[in-house]
Order: C-alpha cells, then structure tokens, then sequence
C-alpha cells in the first residue's frame, strides 16, 4: 500500500476500475500499459473499488482506494490508514486523472459517487480525460448538470460506441474532443496466427451467464434466459465439454453482481448426463485467467462483452448474445450473426449460438481480420491520450511532464 506518488513523471492517477469485473481489471490493465507505451517512466496510480480485496490478483498495477475515499466524499468507504488529507494530496500531485473506459456512466448504475468524485477533480483545476467510455441518456437533472462539468473540463473525451457520442454531445461534450473509439481491451491483443493456437482446433465451449443487462424483465425471466442459453450450447455440441465461467464471478454481494449464482441455477435444471459433461470455474476469475481460459476453446457463448472481446481477439469465435447500447462497439465489424443485440428473440439467439458453433466457423487471422474496424477504433484512445499527454505543461507542479 501507498500514499506516495512513486517516481516518475508525470504523474498520471487512473479511475475508478471496479475489478470485481473483470473486464474493468482487463481496462486497467490496458490503460495502464498505454500509459507506459506513450510516455515511458510515468508515475501510475490505479484508484480502484475492491483495491484492497483483489490487490494481489493484479500485482502489475499500484492500486489505492477510489477517487471518492481518496477525496474524503460524504458515503464513500473509508481504510484503515487513509484519511482525507493525504488522499487529497495523492489526488492534488497528479498531472492528469484518467477516468478509464467501462460502462458505469450510466443512470441505471446510480454513479453519483463518481460523478461527484470526477467533478470535485474538474473544479480543481485538474486535466481530466475519460477514455474508452460507454455513457448513457441521462434524464435526472442534478447527474446531467454534474456530467455538464466533468465533460466540459475533460481535455478529450473518448467514447466506446456510437450511442455514447450522441449521448456525450447531448451532455455537452466539445464535440472537437469527443472521439468515437472502440474498447481499451482491443489494444491488449496482437493478431494471432493464420490458425488459432491449437492444432488440430481445440475441443471444448466456454459459456459465460449472466442475468445483468438482458433484456427480460424481472429476474425470473433473465434467469431462465441463460438457462435457455446454456440448453441450447449443450443440444448443439454432442459430447463435447462445456465451461461456465464469468468475467464477473466470486465475490457475492462485495462485488454487486455475481454471475455464479445464475451459473449455478442454470446447472440445476440440467439432467445428470448433461452436468457430467459441464464443468463450473469457481471463484474471482481474473483477466490473464480469463483470456487463456477463452483463448484455449473451440468456441464461446457469452452474455458479457468482454468474454467476447478476449475470444475474438485471440480468433476463437464467439456469440455475444448482449441487449445493451455497449454492444456497439463491434459496430462495422464483420462478424455477422455472432453479434445478438436481441438475445429474447429465439431466432437471433440461436443464428448466433449457431454462427459460434459451426465447425467451419471463421477463426484465427481470418476471424481477428472481421474485427478489425473495432481494433482499429480502439487505437484512437491511443492517439486521444498521446495528444493530451504531450501537451501537459505545469512547470510548477513536482513530476510534471517536462516541457
């Protein structure tokens, strides 16, 4: 643990990974390379939620607590150790604070912490950038007034699908620094070879549930969809082996959503031959872990984005059966029916399940080339935060960018 800005310069904070998720641990990561990349011996600090849970889980990033405890705000957590005063001095020597990509601005998630967080930065003074972002259609007054500020002060605001650029221009955002990109994750990966890792092509499915962000109502029915899901895998793929696991699992209620516990439910209804054959991961599943797990499979089914990102990034075909704006970031991408953005509708969920499935389904170089406008979207944050980086100038400031 540190209160200490490490050495370096410049001074560059990230916020707020939620690495519960670990799609957001996989963003962190991301970021915090691109960092590196640009500008070689900066000072990195990662302020994260479950920071103090998962630390050792990603022990290639300095993490401290969430803007928000690190600020002192009223409702936010508070650590044995850290107290306002010197959060506040962590907050006030960097450089620039990088609001990293995700999709927790929007209203549903309830973000008032952040987003008092992310302006009390704005109102200092501090550069701010939001990268890699998903923002929604805000309705309430009081967040769309405190996104006016965030946004307004941001020196660029990169967004990852093109419902969050229309949503960003009607928050205010200078429509000169707003830039439609694509996911941070996409910058993790190289083109694979022609084929995918394996050969012959690896046996086995990976099925990732999840009753968050689908588009039934209630929890019941969001809960029998991945079971259908998880039906439908299974009557497609004879006596191959299936592997439930989640980029969001193994932390219950510290973590908000756990997807074990649909996982788990949906195993119940199985008959017995059909469990033999299906294996559960458990416990936190962490983002390396993810991606060889997905990497190593024929094929994947998947109710999260990132699950899909990894797979087709390392040329594994996969079905994103996702009902939420954030899908758009495989928008223009060749992927054809392995992106569902109606998984309710049982004729696009299975064309997709289907798409994954098929033995001749395109992968390795062939699937990663249909990726590529994402990919290459994705590489605009690169050059949004190069431009932002090499323009920081506080001859004043201790650890600021030279000049």
């Amino acid at each position: 643990m540190t209160q200490q800005w490490p050495p370096g310069s410049p001074r560059v904070l990230v916020t707020d990974a939620w690495l519960a998720n670990a799609g957001d641990g996989a963003i962190a990561t991301a970021t915090g390379r691109l960092i590196e990349r640009l500008t070689p011996g900066a000072a990195v600090l990662h302020a994260a939620y479950q920071w103090d849970l998962l630390g050792d889980r990603y022990p290639d990033l300095a993490l401290v607590p969430p803007l928000a405890s690190l600020l002192g705000m009223t409702g936010a957590a508070s650590f044995s150790g850290w107290d306002a005063a010197s959060g506040g001095r962590l907050v006030g020597g960097a450089d620039l604070v990088v609001s990293q990509g995700g999709g927790f601005l929007l209203e549903h998630y309830q973000p008032w912490e952040r987003l008092f967080a992310l302006a009390a930065v704005a109102d200092r003074g501090l550069p701010i950038v939001i990268l890699g972002q998903t923002i929604g259609a805000f309705r309430l007054a009081r967040a769309r007034a405190l996104l006016r500020r965030v946004l307004g002060a941001a020196r660029s605001v990169v967004v990852r699908d093109q419902p969050s650029f229309l949503h960003a221009l009607d928050l205010g955002a200078d429509p000169d620094r707003l830039v439609l990109a694509s996911d941070l994750t996409l910058t993790l990966f190289e083109a694979p070879e022609s084929t995918v890792k394996h050969s012959p092509v690896p046996d086995g499915i990976a099925v990732v549930l999840s009753s968050h962000e689908q588009s039934s109502d209630g929890g019941g029915r969001r809960e029998a969809l991945a079971a259908t899901v998880l039906q439908e895998v299974l009557d497609r793929t004879g006596s191959e082996r299936v592997t439930l696991l989640s980029t969001s699992q193994g932390l219950g209620h510290l973590g908000f959503e756990d997807d074990a516990r649909i996982a788990g439910a949906s195993l119940d209804r199985l008959t017995a031959q059909q469990r033999s054959r299906t294996e559960l991961v458990d416990g936190y599943v962490a983002p390396r872990e993810a991606v060889e797990i997905l990497g190593s499979k024929r094929a994947v089914v998947t109710q999260r984005l990132h699950p899909a990102l990894f797979a087709l990034a390392q040329g594994v075909p996969a079905a994103l059966l996702l009902a939420a704006e954030k899908a758009g970031v495989l928008a223009g991408t060749a992927l054809g029916d392995l992106v569902c953005v109606r998984p309710d509708d049982a004729e696009a969920r299975t064309s997709a399940i289907d798409a994954a499935l098929d033995p001749s389904a395109r992968r390795g170089r062939e699937l990663h080339e249909a990726l590529a406008p994402a990919t290459r979207r994705a590489e605009l944050n690169v050059a949004a935060l190069r431009d932002v980086l090499s323009s920081l100038s506080s001859p004043g400031r201790p650890g600021s960018a030279p000049q």
